[in-house]
């Protein structure tokens, strides 16, 4: 309920930036056809992800108002986060950084698409089986593509912890690769089937962008600091390096899924009082002031 009443502030006074381009593809919405929607949303957001425009257009379809239709899925997020951080037994103090992070308020305000994307992935790492976490994960990149990089590291990361089991027998190695070429084709198949032409210009458009050494840095600080703190260095190494390569060559729009896969560690790992971990944890929550300042001032975050 806190962030729901939170996310209706926000919201109603984050009016510039991003959010003009998604308030302006919710309107053309209301009055189109559902058979429109793919057209619209290439011509509003400059995407195709599909899941994204079933979620918005169920919204437009009812007719609900805009901020407390988001702020309702807002509202699921930040609780699906509360629940996490009572069930790995976080420390105060880890939990208060997470609810203010830069990062988690970016999401709730003007990355609307990426927004969902993580939603499904939070409520991957809710709990549930194998079986629930690939489906969700795998769902995520249909809200937002970039969710793919998170579905990439996190694989990683699990199959390195289960590789004993894997070639425990015979059985299972062969399983293993016919299943996971399989699965990476499916995978791929259905992305550049879905918005493979808006990926590449969106890649173009982002690669430009890139500040380049100083966003690589970042990027650099939270894996010494990962691999002194955690205990499983190894996977967490090669979690971290599909996105140190796209942190170089797209920017800082990787950072969050950087920062999300090192808070899901120090959960799992029961890191959460960890000085290091609260550093950047601390650092990450400061940014967040001088966000809320710009969107109070200017009604956008992001305004220099």
């Amino acid at each position: 309920m806190i962030g729901y009443s939170f996310s209706i502030w926000l919201l109603g006074e984050y009016t510039g930036g991003d959010q003009k381009f998604y308030s302006n593809f919710w309107y053309a919405m209301m009055w189109a056809h559902p058979s429109q929607w793919p057209r619209l949303q290439l011509q509003y957001l400059g995407s195709a992800e599909p899941l994204y425009r079933l979620v918005i257009g169920a919204g437009t379809y009812f007719e609900f108002d805009r901020i407390r239709y988001l702020s309702f899925w807002n509202g699921i997020m930040l609780a699906a986060i509360g629940y996490i951080l009572l069930r790995y037994r976080a420390s105060i103090l880890f939990s208060i950084l997470i609810l203010t992070n830069y990062y988690l308020v970016v999401l709730l305000s003007s990355a609307e698409r990426l927004k969902f994307a993580y939603l499904v992935l939070v409520l991957a790492f809710c709990g549930g089986g194998i079986r629930t976490k690939t489906t969700l994960s795998f769902m995520s990149v249909f809200f937002h593509t970039q969710a793919i990089v998170q579905f990439i590291s996190a694989g990683l990361y699990y199959l390195i912890e289960i590789r004993r089991s894997i070639f425990s027998s015979r059985w299972k190695t062969v399983a293993f690769f016919v299943f996971i070429p399989l699965l990476i084709g499916i995978v791929a198949y259905a992305v550049i089937n879905s918005a493979g032409d808006v990926i590449s210009q969106k890649a173009e458009f982002y690669s430009g962008e890139s500040e380049g050494a100083a966003e690589i840095i970042q990027w650099m600080l939270i894996l010494i600091c990962g691999y002194i703190v955690f205990d499983k260095r190894t996977q967490f190494f090669i979690g971290m390096l599909p996105m140190g390569v796209l942190t170089a060559l797209y920017g800082n729009r990787i950072n969050v899924a950087t920062l999300a896969f090192f808070c899901a560690l120090s959960l799992a790992q029961s890191k959460t009082r960890h000085p290091l971990v609260l550093a950047i944890m601390g650092y990450m929550s400061f940014k967040t002031i001088g966000f809320i300042m710009n969107v109070i001032s200017s009604g956008d975050g992001f305004l220099a």
